[in-house]
């Protein structure tokens, strides 16, 4: 009987605050900083994906780097779940591992491209610009209509959305901030 006191079984005292944690779970003082943070998060998702991440362009080296560090990730947590969640990974069937390793590192790998572009977002300080011949590209279904340059910098073609101006000229001039792992384009303009 001491040992069912001791964790709180059958005393009313603790019965009675463990019912009350329950409780504030319903409570507003719970509630309303549940709803502000999602909303919060929302929103921060929405401007991230809308009017951050077209903006940002990864060069030849960020993007190895990502998919390395993707790589290493996966195998350190594939290691981690080995050596301690041994028996659950033991009950899946073995053609289900690959499944494992797979979705570990597409996990990884969303996160890392993530905290890159932040990073190439947040690192991107020296100013720059050039004018290119340009090619219309229009929207789809996950991306916004604009332009397609080349960027000297990142050596390859990048898609600038909405720059500003008339269509026709042939030749536009993007604005940009550079970085050691990419480029921020900061605006573009059609000439």
């Amino acid at each position: 009987m001491r040992v069912l006191l001791y964790l709180g079984v059958g005393n009313p005292a603790i019965n009675a605050a463990r019912m009350s944690i329950e409780l504030n779970k319903n409570s507003y003082a719970y509630l309303i900083p549940v709803v502000v943070g999602v909303q919060a998060l929302l929103a921060f998702t929405l401007i991230w994906q809308i009017g951050i991440w077209p903006t940002i362009h990864f060069n030849a080296l960020a993007e190895k780097t990502c998919l390395i560090a993707s790589l290493w990730v996966t195998l350190v947590t594939v290691a981690l779940l080995w050596r301690y969640k041994k028996p659950l990974i033991q009950q899946k069937k073995k053609r289900e591992w690959p499944k494992l390793v797979l979705g570990v590192f597409i996990a990884s790998g969303v996160v890392l491209v993530h905290l890159f572009a932040a990073a190439i977002y947040l690192t991107s300080a020296v100013p720059g610009s050039y004018i290119s011949t340009y090619e219309y590209s229009p929207s789809g279904r996950y991306s916004c209509s604009g332009i397609k340059v080349f960027d000297a910098q990142l050596n390859k073609r990048i898609k600038v959305c909405q720059p500003g101006g008339n269509y026709g000229g042939g030749q536009a001039r993007v604005d940009k901030r550079s970085g050691p792992l990419g480029i921020v384009v900061t605006s573009s303009a059609l000439l």
